[in-house]
């Protein structure tokens, strides 16, 4: 009996496409930042923002994306929603340690000091440490659902802290400089063409890179609740037996 044709949008193809994809236009960006003439003000150190100005919008996006998965598990109930939310919040918390390391690392020839108390950087380190948070509450309550039940509403409520660590620099008297790129006010602090471009490259990379990175961390979820079902049920059946 012939098999049945797989559909394009299979996903045994699609996860490593996507790594593929990622990969290469980090490798460009990586070309393109290090090619570039330094910049006039700021000289080489602009070569760090094509990595921490998307790691920061890629912490944002785990960490929107999070609360939005979470209001689909509350809504709907399905595992499927809670793993996603979960495995969103890994990867924010992986990428906002970057944005942290990479703003220090600009802070230091910039300011004369690898962290200030600056609005933009304690409200970044609040956020780091309310989703770690959320992942240990993960880790200490044993009931799948409750699991999920309490992780989704604390990452819906962790949210509001997106928008206040973005508009931090614009609400409160803050060392930390503006956005280097803001379409909606037509403003670019790159001047620099080799930079501008490493920079939007890097932004589609990352965006890619973090599809990827969801899509496989959704897939080891998977396994492991599957892992998780049985021992429940081995349990039981255990439970059972004995009586």
């Amino acid at each position: 009996m012939q098999s049945k044709p797989k559909s394009f949008f299979d996903a045994s193809w699609i996860t490593p496409a996507l790594g593929f994809s990622s990969l290469l236009i980090v490798v460009l960006t990586f070309v393109f930042t290090f090619t570039a003439q330094p910049d006039v003000q700021q000289g080489f150190l602009t070569r760090i923002l094509p990595l921490h100005v998307p790691a920061s919008w890629l912490a944002y996006l785990s960490f929107g994306m999070t609360a939005v998965y979470g209001l689909a598990y509350l809504i709907t109930r399905r595992n499927h929603f809670d793993r996603l939310s979960a495995s969103s919040a890994e990867i924010g918390v992986v990428f906002i340690v970057l944005s942290l390391f990479t703003g220090a690392l600009w802070g230091r020839p910039t300011w004369g000091t690898y962290w200030q108390w600056d609005a933009r950087m304690t409200t970044t380190l609040l956020m780091f440490m309310v989703y770690v948070g959320m992942l240990m509450v993960r880790g200490i309550i044993d009931d799948p659902a409750r699991r999920a039940r309490v992780s989704a509403v604390i990452g819906v409520v962790a949210s509001v802290g997106v928008p206040i660590n973005y508009m931090s620099v614009y609400w409160w008297n803050t060392l930390h400089q503006t956005p280097s790129l803001s379409v909606a006010a037509k403003h670019s602090s790159l001047a620099n063409p080799g930079i501008l471009i490493a920079f939007l490259l890097s932004l589609l990379g990352f965006t890619v890179l973090y599809i990827y990175l969801l899509r496989l961390r959704g897939q080891i979820a998977l396994r492991v609740s599957d892992l998780e079902s049985e021992e429940i049920e081995m349990q039981l059946g255990s439970m059972k037996v004995a009586q």
